[in-house]
């Protein structure tokens, strides 16, 4: 099961132009700037950038920082219609990573990742559950899992509020 908003593993990125928002520390924004203004054939446009520890800068290599949170009126004041904001740098801060995600389905926005490839270069794909638990999810085997709890009464503990 994919968490809204979220992409399945493997899944296509649109071919044509789009236009996206980047989203994180400046550092890591700015270095994900360079590399779409390094690579030419990049399909995705940014629009603006939300950078979460900026102080007095007002653009990060041309494009405009619009603020820290993404918002209704940060995205609609931008002069482009976004369909996608990518998140740049590692997931370090799992919080940060829900919040990103729970501001990308609120706006609408598809939930994107800028990872780095062994080669330096930026690679924009969609975020899947392994960007946030850190690991790919294990696999389960239901039909066994079905058989093992059918007619029993099961108690789930520990859950701490995510089940």
């Amino acid at each position: 099961m994919t968490p809204r908003g979220m992409a399945a593993a493997g899944a296509k990125v649109a071919t044509g132009p789009v236009n996206g928002v980047v989203v994180g520390r400046l550092a890591a924004v700015a270095a994900v700037m360079a590399r779409f203004r390094d690579a030419p054939d990049t399909r995705i446009r940014i629009a603006g950038a939300f950078v979460w520890d900026a102080k007095d800068e007002t653009a990060v290599l041309g494009a405009p920082i619009v603020g820290g949170d993404m918002t209704a009126e940060a995205v609609a004041a931008l002069e482009q219609s976004v369909d996608r904001a990518i998140l740049c740098g590692p997931i370090r801060n799992r919080d940060a990573a829900r919040s990103f995600l729970a501001q990308s389905a609120a706006l609408g926005l598809q939930p994107m990742i800028a990872a780095e490839q062994d080669d330096g270069s930026a690679a924009v794909r969609p975020m899947v559950l392994a960007d946030i638990l850190g690991n790919a999810a294990n696999a389960m085997d239901l039909a066994r899992v079905r058989a093992a709890i059918a007619g029993k009464r099961i108690l789930v503990t520990g859950g701490g509020g995510s089940i």
